[in-house]
């Protein structure tokens, strides 16, 4: 195997690569300034839930938007306790929707998207 150690990495390389990384996670310089000469905001995506409206920023997950929205719970068990998002992961199943008509949706894995349509799983 041919390892470089990050020692060995020269100062540039390293500056490069954290160019690379930045470039990657942002958008185009010209395109940003398009937006901010223009006024405009990146565009939310807009979705209902319980037939309320649920918006949040780009790229926020459907959990994100309900917590954001000021839901701390938005599921009952059989019991009646109340749930929302607990791990926040992936892991358990206390964040679980209805998405779209597609029951058993964890709402901390799957972004919001425009036009969803978003239920309670004990709705």
């Amino acid at each position: 195997m041919n390892r470089v150690h990050e020692s060995a990495r020269t100062p540039q390389d390293q500056t490069e690569q954290g160019e690379l990384q930045t470039a990657a996670t942002q958008p185009a310089q010209g395109e940003q300034q398009t937006q901010q000469a223009h006024g405009e905001q990146p565009m939310q995506p807009a979705a209902t839930f319980n037939g309320a409206p649920l918006t949040a920023a780009p790229g926020a997950t459907i959990a994100a938007a309900l917590i954001g929205s000021g839901r701390q719970s938005w599921r009952t068990t059989r019991g009646g306790a109340a749930r929302g998002l607990f791990c926040g992961i992936g892991v358990c199943f206390d964040c679980i929707v209805t998405i779209d008509g597609e029951s058993g949706q964890r709402a901390c894995m799957i972004p919001l998207a425009n036009g969803m349509t978003i239920t309670s799983a004990d709705a």
